[in-house]
C-alpha cells in the first residue's frame, strides 16, 4: 500500500510539474511574442537575500529607452546566485511596448525554468509509469 502511495505521489507530482512548466512557458512565449527589443545597460547588480548556506541571490537592474524615448529602468526577473551579468554590461532588452516596465534581458536563461520544470515532470511520470507497469506484473 505504501509503495501505491508513492508511486501516485510521484505521477501527481510529475503532473504538477508539466502544468507549472508548460503554463511559465505559454507565459514567456506569449511575452516574447508581443515584446519588442531594445538595447539596454546593465546599470547594477542587486544582492536580494544573504542566505545561511551558498551565496546571496542576485539581480540585474537595467536601464533602456523605448522606442518612443521614454527611460526605463527595471529589475531583470531571472535571479541567479552568480553573477552572469555586470555592471555596464550591453544587453538586449525585451519589453512590452503597452507597459515598458514589464521587461527582461533576453537570454538562454528565460526558457530555463519552464524548460527543467517540463523535463523534470516527465522523468517523474516516466518513473511513475515504470513502477505501475512493475506492480502490474
Amino acid at each position: 500500500m505504501f509503495q501505491i502511495a508513492i508511486i501516485v505521489l510521484t505521477g501527481i507530482g510529475g503532473l504538477a510539474s508539466i502544468v507549472v512548466g508548460a503554463l511559465n512557458l505559454a507565459q514567456v512565449i506569449r511575452f516574447v511574442w508581443r515584446a519588442q527589443a531594445a538595447s539596454g545597460v546593465v546599470s547594477q547588480i542587486v544582492a536580494l537575500e544573504k542566505r545561511p548556506i551558498g551565496s546571496p541571490l542576485y539581480q540585474a537592474r537595467v536601464r533602456y529607452s523605448t522606442r518612443d524615448g521614454r527611460e526605463i529602468e527595471f529589475d531583470n526577473r531571472n535571479l541567479t546566485g552568480k553573477l552572469y551579468e555586470v555592471a555596464g554590461q550591453k544587453v538586449t532588452v525585451l519589453y512590452d511596448p503597452a507597459n515598458p516596465a514589464e521587461a527582461m534581458i533576453r537570454t538562454i536563461w528565460m526558457w530555463l525554468n519552464p524548460i527543467l520544470a517540463l523535463l523534470s515532470g516527465s522523468i517523474l511520470i516516466a518513473i511513475c509509469a515504470a513502477n505501475l507497469a512493475q506492480l502490474g506484473q
